[in-house]
């Protein structure tokens, strides 16, 4: 299964990247033919996903769900006290 170097960990990681996993370039492509494509494939998933949900669906008002509104505000806000406390402290 393996060739006969890789019997230890490191001949095990020297097979494996000499078959192109975990390398910074390892695509046969120009960085700039792969910029533009993954720019293009960003338009496109966004293109898409304007046609596919035209509107959200909003949900109907209740008073439990406003009262669960408020209490997300206020853990959120605690959250962002404590955090800038944290890094403050740092």
């Amino acid at each position: 299964m393996f060739p006969a170097l890789a019997l230890t960990m490191p001949g095990l990681v020297i097979s494996v990247l000499a078959h192109g996993f975990g390398g910074t370039n390892g695509l046969p492509l120009p960085r700039w033919l792969l910029a533009y494509c993954v720019g293009f494939t960003i338009v496109i998933l966004f293109i898409v996903l304007r046609v596919v949900l035209l509107s959200p669906p909003r949900p109907k008002p209740s008073p439990r769900r406003e009262l669960l509104g408020r209490f997300l505000v206020a853990t959120r806000a605690i959250g962002l006290l404590i955090f800038a406390g944290v890094v403050i402290a740092a």
